[in-house]
């Protein structure tokens, strides 16, 4: 299953920052394993900034 979700940034403090993803199943906070995540400028050209997998657990490690 291929499902791409969006979060934009404001022009403000667009270089500062951390994110840890969690991810759980609509069937109940069930987690997602092996998960790829891929973080991107939101760019005509879509630049990859970094890419991701999630734990046992469902998360991601902490990037800033």
């Amino acid at each position: 299953m291929n499902t791409d979700l969006t979060a934009a940034q404001t022009s403000l403090n667009t270089s500062l920052g951390r994110i840890k993803i969690s991810l759980t199943s609509i069937l109940g906070q069930i987690p997602v394993t092996n998960a790829n995540i891929t973080i991107t400028y939101t760019d005509t050209q879509n630049t990859v900034v970094t890419n991701l997998t999630t734990d046992s657990s469902g998360q991601t490690e902490v990037i800033e």
